[in-house]
């Protein structure tokens, strides 16, 4: 409580002077919220706030007129600010929540004090502790081994509700949210940088190579975001070909890891049964890989990933080997397009930095292809250096677009 320093003591009476300290007292808890950021994540985080009652006002670094009139119309009475971010206004509120499209280099994001957190921190505080969390994240292929992992369950039986990065955002979960449901998360590392303690069920970094270092500033910086997701997870899933995505510390918290090489260290990897390749549990054949619609050698990851994510949740073989025998991948990632003259066109869009797009090039080689690449865009300050090792290897003709 605030000390208030009185003329003499016969001005106020001890009474008096402790109401208006406990008056101080409410006033400071009651802070408003600063959602900064009114694109999709923001005004969703806003809806809520609204549902709860929440006293919360609204920051937009962008100054156009759609952006006013959008947060105008469906927030009239809120307060609205748009343009640059001022420090001294950012340090009244209680707490910012930072959009991810927002790096921590912002003008006046980068010098206030005030607490930064993300949409997740905001999702998690509502989510029940004893319902079922899935974070998944990765700088490759989260997108298809969240969908993957939900479809698993909803084989399973299980009520899902699928969201975060990926769409839609997970603070409008929390709608939709039964005593039943569990929820499975695709997180971005823009939302990991701000979110401290997620405490899933079950944890997993899928892979990392670096990328968004335009966001971060630096590699340490975008690898430190991505570990933030293992802080008080339950258990969590190992990729045992990637050590930079491993937990450095685990202590006594249960693990299971995944392998696409032939290792008995990694219960979900591969086997060789009946003269076939199998993706295997415990080294048992579960499904062999001629029968998994996924295109691409790249893809058995991602199936072996979302299996010792399912398994840590105690999900029947049955239903996992009828989701994964059934799941067609996502459009934009190694998706089909057509086949013409025996050419075989693939759309793997999605794959928008250089480690994606080598794994996609590596997946689809073999003595019998030719892989003609074409590729383009925004190398958000990564070296190519190794990228282009690999499309002089494995690439006939690679056809470059775009900005870099």
């Amino acid at each position: 409580m605030d000390y208030i320093s009185c003329p003499s003591s016969n001005w106020l009476s001890n009474v008096e002077i402790a109401l208006i300290g406990f008056e101080k007292m409410i006033v400071a808890s009651n802070q408003k919220k600063l959602i900064v950021g009114a694109g999709p994540t923001g005004v969703a985080c806003a809806r809520y706030l609204m549902s709860l009652g929440t006293d919360f006002a609204i920051a937009d670094t962008r100054n156009d007129l759609n952006t006013r009139r959008l947060v105008n119309d469906e927030f009239p009475e809120i307060e609205f600010r748009q343009g640059i971010l001022c420090e001294k206004w950012l340090s009244g509120f209680e707490e910012l929540i930072v959009s991810p499209g927002l790096p921590p280099s912002t003008f006046g994001l980068s010098g206030t004090e005030t607490p930064k957190i993300s949409d997740i921190s905001l999702f998690r505080r509502y989510w029940p502790n004893d319902q079922p969390l899935i974070a998944i994240t990765g700088s490759n292929a989260k997108s298809t081994v969240v969908c993957l992992v939900a479809e698993i369950l909803k084989f399973a039986g299980k009520d899902v509700l699928l969201g975060g990065n990926l769409g839609p955002q997970a603070i409008s979960l929390l709608e939709l949210r039964k005593d039943s449901s569990l929820a499975v998360l695709e997180l971005s590392s823009f939302q990991l940088a701000r979110t401290q303690n997620i405490k899933a069920t079950v944890s997993t970094i899928l892979n990392l190579s670096p990328d968004h270092l335009d966001w971060h500033g630096s590699i340490k910086a975008y690898y430190q975001a991505k570990h933030n997701i293992f802080n008080e997870a339950e258990s969590v899933v190992i990729n045992s070909d990637d050590s930079s995505s491993q937990p450095s510390f685990l202590g006594t918290t249960p693990s299971t890891r995944f392998s696409v090489k032939q290792s008995s260290e990694a219960p979900f990897g591969i086997s060789n049964h009946q003269n076939q390749t199998w993706i295997s549990s415990y080294l048992e054949p579960w499904i062999p890989i001629s029968e998994i619609q996924l295109m691409g050698h790249h893809q058995l990851a991602n199936v072996l990933a979302a299996m010792a994510i399912t398994h840590q949740l105690g999900v029947k073989k049955s239903s996992v080997i009828d989701a994964v025998v059934g799941f067609r991948g996502l459009d934009h990632r190694s998706q089909t397009i057509s086949q013409i003259n025996d050419v075989l066109f693939v759309n793997d869009s999605k794959g928008t930095n250089f480690r994606a797009s080598e794994v996609t090039v590596r997946g689809f080689f073999d003595k019998k292809r030719r892989v003609l690449l074409l590729a383009g865009g925004d190398s958000k300050g990564a070296d190519c250096e190794a990228w282009g090792r690999v499309c002089d290897k494995y690439c006939e003709h690679v056809f470059l677009f775009g900005r870099d």
